[in-house]
């Protein structure tokens, strides 16, 4: 553990200087705010930690750092995975999620690639291309018997508007994760920017490790058996 920085574990100087009960009346409470008694209990766990079972993952000060800390995010495992299927074609197993989405049958939502891009740009050429290369995916995996008479439109694209944001480059998996939780939650997109990145990357490490701490969480998370798609 010598090369863990515990100073990335300071709170982030941001609104924290305001009084709890001001602070949470502001809009981007919900998303970025974390009490200080409560991550005093992080900072605590971070001095001696101990791994914890998330779900199938596990939670330990190294996946702790590269959440709350500037330069990483999370671990490469894109990177990894692609070594493994790099380093043997043939024996590669494809996830049965990316076959779902070869034979069709997902998205369920409807055809259409939503691109959320923080930096507010449009790459229309590589997205664009995508859109179209999904349904030729889609007609060469089905049966030949399918094959034949199989027709799949090209996917629409949307871009979500968004002003410019991440000029440090490195707060993509944040903005992406906060992102998701303003679409379930019902909130504007608007609400997590530059200024709160740093504080929601506090929040997003306290909710892991909260989550890994509580024991009827756990046991869901373990008893767990997704639903079959029609």
């Amino acid at each position: 553990m010598t090369s863990f920085r515990l100073e990335i574990f300071k709170r982030p100087f941001l609104n924290d200087i305001d009084d709890p009960e001001v602070r949470c009346k502001d809009s981007d409470y919900e998303l970025v705010f974390v009490a200080e008694e409560k991550f005093s209990r992080l900072s605590e766990w971070i001095l001696n930690p101990k791994v914890l079972q998330i779900g199938p993952s596990k939670f330990d000060a190294e996946l702790a750092l590269r959440i709350i800390g500037p330069n990483h995010w999370l671990k490469n495992y894109i990177i990894t995975a692609y070594g493994k299927f790099d380093g043997n074609r043939r024996g590669y197993k494809v996830d049965n999620n990316l076959l779902k989405y070869g034979r069709g049958e997902l998205p369920y939502h409807g055809r259409t690639v939503e691109v959320f891009n923080c930096g507010g740009r449009k790459n229309n050429r590589a997205v664009e291309a995508f859109a179209v290369l999904i349904p030729r995916i889609v007609k060469v995996v089905q049966s030949s018997d399918k094959k034949k008479d199989f027709n799949v439109k090209h996917y629409t694209v949307s871009y979500f508007p968004m002003c410019t944001l991440n000029r440090s480059g490195n707060d993509c998996g944040a903005y992406s994760l906060k992102f998701i939780e303003c679409n379930l939650l019902d909130l504007d997109f608007s609400l997590v920017k530059d200024e709160n990145i740093q504080e929601a990357r506090h929040k997003i490490a306290f909710d892991l490790w909260e989550a890994a701490n509580d024991e009827v969480l756990q046991y869901r998370m373990s008893t767990f058996k997704p639903p079959k798609r029609a």
